[in-house]
């Protein structure tokens, strides 16, 4: 991943030397106390693009609620911060840069970087602000898993997000979902035949990079394997020992984007043109072929039931593509990503297509990060006080509901069906979370070579352990309820 950021900025170095504008509010300074000030700066997307930097954008205004307003207007530390953020013109190091200038120009007490493409900058990032903290929402200072207490990158806070888990609960959900019946007997997943007796998923992505990208699709391969062990014929006695609810055998779930169908047969190497559109532009998922072969099928994609991008934009490539009539009888579902995306899209084209999508809670993170920040203060009566907590110089363990598949709302999807943990998930991930402990050290020993970690067969050999360590009694693997979720 380091070096795919490397390469990435050195390319949006070269595409916009000498260009330094950036497009924001008026350089005033940010309003509030000295210990107040946080300034948010997308990646280059606007605030209002429904999806990862209006969700920092959100969770930068949701800590002025929670640390200063309190709904009380007359409170002599009450904030408006609508004005604190900055959008760079581009995603370049040229541009980012100049957002950081322009952010101690508006004596920012603390940054709050949305996405990790700040990495490639991050070392300009940290000069300009000594020690004023930091926080990446999906980025991390080098080496992140050790504790910095001197050097640059001593007061940077490394949110990262487990979207591996999000992406096997949205992938197991999904499963489950799309194999219900109807009054007919119909799959509720079918869009290639009402009486198909098969699910295909198919998934992709912008470009591969471990944890931005590549845990998302990993952990919706790992859902369907997973699923696809649980109810399989083999195991319908110790499925319904453990449930009071009677479990019957399910529909085989397929992956759209191997030949065979079989997860097992995965074996991706760098940029695979059947997983990866080669960028994150509005309309690349079109060009690379993807969206067409997923939808309508070719050579060496199969036409899905349900597909899950994880590009961006790219997802109204799918939204925007149509069936040809002798492919299916209806569109494609859809699994949303980062945001619930069923909430975004709701015109005619993608109405009541959403499933569910696998979201990083990035509201709750960045609210939690920056009231853990050491160069802001705490309001206490009449003063504001320094932090008893912080976070700086760390990666902080993500809460247990910082990555999760989404349900209600717009979504199929009503309750989820994997369980991952009890309560709203407003607390750390710990040892006692078997499971997501079980799945996030696998994912991290298997090294950072692409043809390492996403192999079919060593997924696929996961999820038998998953499986094998639920009937042991290690853990819950699903929600004890017959129905998730209506057609």
């Amino acid at each position: 991943m380091k070096k795919f950021l490397t390469i990435l900025g050195s390319i949006g170095l070269t595409a916009t030397v000498g260009s330094n504008v950036v497009s924001c509010v008026a350089p005033k300074y940010a309003p509030g106390f000295e210990g107040q000030r946080v300034v948010t700066i997308t990646d280059g997307g606007q605030i209002t693009d429904h999806s990862f930097d209006q969700a920092t954008y959100e969770g930068m205004m949701k800590y002025y609620d929670s640390a200063y307003n309190n709904n009380d207007v007359d409170s002599m530390f009450h904030v408006d911060p609508k004005d604190n953020y900055i959008v760079p013109q581009d995603s370049s190091i040229t541009s980012l840069s100049s957002s950081y200038r322009l952010a101690k120009l508006k004596k920012a007490d603390a940054l709050l970087l949305a996405g990790f493409v700040h990495m490639a900058p991050l070392d300009k990032a940290v000069k300009l602000f000594e020690d004023k903290t930091i926080v990446m929402i999906d980025g991390s200072a080098p080496d992140p898993e050790v504790k910095k207490t001197e050097g640059p990158y001593k007061n940077v806070i490394s949110v990262l997000f487990n979207s591996q888990i999000a992406g096997m609960q949205a992938g197991f959900d999904a499963a489950y979902w799309a194999t219900q019946k109807d009054g007919k007997g119909n799959l509720y997943g079918a869009t290639i035949s009402p009486d198909q007796k098969e699910i295909t998923i198919g998934m992709f992505g912008g470009v591969t990079g471990k944890y931005a990208v590549d845990n998302y699709l990993w952990g919706m391969m790992l859902g369907i394997a997973v699923f696809n062990e649980y109810y399989s014929p083999e195991n319908v006695s110790a499925r319904n020992v453990k449930n009071s609810t009677k479990e019957e055998t399910r529909a085989k779930i397929k992956l759209a984007n191997v030949t065979s169908g079989e997860i097992k047969d995965v074996k991706i190497t760098d940029q695979n043109p059947s997983f990866y559109t080669g960028g994150f532009e509005l309309g690349q998922a079109t060009r690379s072929g993807i969206a067409p072969g997923l939808i309508n099928g070719n050579k060496s994609l199969k036409p899905a039931d349900i597909i899950f991008p994880v590009a961006g934009s790219q997802i109204e490539d799918v939204i925007g593509s149509s069936r040809i009539n002798s492919v299916g009888f209806k569109q494609p579902y859809l699994v949303g990503v980062d945001v619930d995306q069923a909430g975004v899209y709701t015109n005619e084209n993608a109405k009541d297509r959403f499933v569910t999508s696998a979201i990083k809670n990035i509201q709750d993170a960045s609210d939690q990060a920056l009231l853990h920040a050491s160069s802001l203060k705490t309001a206490e009566g009449e003063e504001l006080v320094d932090r008893k907590e912080v976070w700086d110089g760390t990666k902080p363990d993500p809460y247990l509901n910082w990555s999760i598949a989404q349900t209600k709302g717009n979504n199929k999807i009503t309750k989820n069906k994997l369980h991952l943990f009890n309560g709203d998930g407003n607390a750390k991930v710990t040892g006692d979370d078997k499971l997501i402990e079980m799945v996030n050290n696998f994912y991290a020993s298997t090294g950072t070579n692409v043809g390492d970690y996403m192999d079919g067969a060593k997924i696929v050999k996961l999820a038998q352990d998953i499986v094998k360590a639920s009937q042991d009694g290690k853990f819950n693997l699903v929600n004890d309820k017959e129905s998730i979720g209506g057609k």
